[in-house]
């Protein structure tokens, strides 16, 4: 009877072994896999790190553009001369 639940005792422990070894190589997948999406992520952020610069500045200038339409909207400055809105008399 002890030599039967000494090799039962074997066989759960070889199928622990077997799990166990499943289980290290699914975490190593696990690891090379966040370590991967860690290094797209970085180079993500350095392009719209760079970007930053060129989406400031056009905010910027269509910024000064809507405002000085606005300005000229509520002042009712007529359309500029020499214009195709521009008729002459005469």
């Amino acid at each position: 009877m002890a030599e039967r639940d000494h090799d039962i005792l074997l066989e759960e422990l070889q199928r622990i072994r077997v799990t166990l070894e499943g289980l290290r190589v699914t975490l190593s997948t696990l690891t090379e896999i966040g370590a991967d999406h860690e290094r797209r992520l970085r180079v993500v952020e350095r392009r719209l790190h760079s970007w930053a610069a060129v989406l400031a500045a056009a905010v910027f200038v269509s910024g000064a553009v809507a405002s000085f339409m606005v300005e000229r909207v509520f002042a009712g400055d007529p359309a500029p001369t020499g214009g195709p809105t521009d008729v002459r008399e005469g």
